[in-house]
């Protein structure tokens, strides 16, 4: 009797770990071969790959699948137990194609093209580049693996460059900042040949200046001048040991840094430093003086506040311009130092201690910081605001010199639960739809994965009027366009639902998209 019922056991052990599906194409249905399906959850990897009919099966406990094939742009969708299969539709990667020559009409070998698009980062709208490649001895690129939507394509003049320093950054149609007038608009798996461009030169404007102390010393003898978030707009000049002066050319207008530094970068302890902040316009800019001094390392103290009571164990994660880091872990009361920073600037990430664990995913694979929904985050609440002395830095992030800036506050926001059940109009659960929850609210934003009955949860952190948005998983808001387009062609997909502090009553979410 002991065996048959371990018979039965193990058999639907089997059952219920056994995950199988579908691969199509998105545009014309039909099935898709030769795609490897890997699970993205769990102890052990398995990867599998459809056959003829695009079927696929495994035996996994699978909480999310990843498919990926050559010419598609690759998706992971949640895998529910209980579904009889799980279909997966991949989208035909978009391509821009073209050509460069300079400006007698010579090909332009080895310069770097960039596909670039608007996209929200930390609240700000910032374009970021989404795909490059590097034109070859005919002066020809290929760039692919892009999702549909609005491309401005950028060229740095890499061969041409380097014999006429005239050929500086510019955009498809000529420009040196972006133009509407010269968008590359792509359709799901469309490829858009014949983005030619031709580089010109461009005379710009010359800065002029003196580094003190640097004559008749050992120390290294270049400037620098970069654009503000911009590594690509990048220029240099050697310092001259006689006198300490030096001189950039043919500068485009921007807000740039200007920097000196000695020994290597990163800087260290002990290296002498100056830097600083230069907008170049239509006039010469003569005169600039950079006063080095002693970098210092020091040392930032912070504290984490709950609204609801002990903050818990957290990370405070810092990166610098060039990679370098600091981790810290808060003690219970939530105290923390961020030690030996060098002088820079520093993004900040702020994780639960224990992110690892209890199904959470790294927050940074999401764009609307899923991270909030996570069970976690119910119990501990996430950052509403990060202030060092008197400025808010959770977002932009914060700038270290030789002297202590303060100390970094961490306000955590009071978690508010909501549950639901997300329905089609005629009032049937949609199973396995990513719902994101956004505000105009510090911290207003979530998300939540409904089950097969369409029943969600998830976590927010500030009451008030949320916008609700819809995605069969994560991957649809970068493969339909960028999560600003996304949301923007949705936006009327849900009713707006009000949320307030405290507890909130189930809601039924229907849905009224297309």
């Amino acid at each position: 009797m002991k065996i048959a019922i371990l018979t039965i056991c193990f058999s639907t052990a089997l059952a219920a770990q056994t995950v199988e599906g579908g691969v199509y194409d998105r545009l014309t249905g039909a099935p898709l071969a030769g795609v490897s399906v890997s699970q993205t959850a769990g102890v052990n990897s398995v990867t599998v790959r459809t056959d003829a009919s695009g079927h696929f099966r495994f035996l996994a406990q699978a909480f999310g699948l990843h498919a990926a094939r050559a010419g598609y742009l690759p998706r992971t969708v949640s895998s529910h137990t209980g579904a009889a299969t799980v279909r997966i539709e991949l989208t035909p990667e978009s391509i821009v194609a073209g050509k460069l020559e300079d400006e007698d009409g010579f090909p332009v070998e080895r310069a770097q093209v960039q596909v670039t698009r608007y996209q929200s980062v930390n609240g700000e709208r910032k374009l970021l580049i989404v795909g490059w490649a590097q034109s070859d001895d005919r002066g020809e690129y290929r760039i692919g693996n892009l999702p549909a939507g609005r491309y401005y394509v950028r060229v740095n003049g890499g061969d041409a460059r380097n014999w006429d320093a005239r050929y500086v950054s510019q955009y498809f149609g000529g420009g040196l900042e972006p133009s509407n007038d010269h968008v590359v608009e792509l359709a799901a798996g469309e490829e858009r040949k014949g983005v030619d461009v031709r580089l010109t030169k461009y005379e710009g404007v010359t800065l002029t200046g003196r580094v003190e102390g640097t004559s008749g010393g050992q120390f290294a003898r270049q400037v620098t001048l970069s654009g503000s978030g911009d590594p690509w707009s990048y220029y240099s000049a050697v310092v001259r040991s006689s006198d300490g002066n030096w001189t950039i050319r043919h500068v485009p207008p921007g807000n740039y840094t200007l920097r000196y530094q000695s020994g290597t970068y990163p800087p260290k302890a002990g290296d002498l430093l100056a830097e600083t902040a230069v907008k170049v316009e239509d006039r010469d800019l003569p005169g600039l003086l950079l006063t080095p001094h002693q970098a210092q390392a020091v040392d930032v103290e912070g504290r984490i506040v709950a609204a609801g009571g002990e903050p818990g164990r957290w990370q405070i994660a810092l990166r610098g311009a060039t990679g370098q880091g600091q981790t810290a872990h808060s003690n219970e009361d939530g105290t923390f130092v961020l030690k030996g920073l060098l002088p820079g600037h520093y993004d900040m990430q702020i994780l639960p201690e224990n992110r690892g664990q209890a199904g959470i995913m790294n927050p940074s694979s999401f764009p609307l910081s899923a991270k909030l929904g996570s069970p976690l985050s119910a119990m501990l609440g996430s950052p509403l605001s990060a202030k060092l002395g008197e400025k808010e830095v959770l977002r932009s992030g914060f700038d270290v010199d030789s002297t202590p800036p303060g100390v970094l506050r961490i306000a955590l926001g009071k978690p508010i639960g909501i549950a639901g059940t997300v329905v089609d109009p005629q009032g049937q659960p949609i199973a396995g739809a990513t719902l994101f929850f956004r505000s105009d609210q510090p911290g207003g934003q979530g998300v939540a994965v409904a089950g097969d009955s369409g029943v969600f949860h998830s976590t927010l952190n500030a009451a008030g009027d949320y916008h609700v948005y819809m995605a069969a998983d994560v991957s649809d808001l970068a493969n339909q366009g960028g999560e600003d387009e996304y949301l923007k062609a949705h936006a009327q997909d849900f009713p707006v639902l009000h949320v307030v502090e405290g507890r909130n009553p189930p809601v039924t979410l229907v849905w009224r998209g297309k």
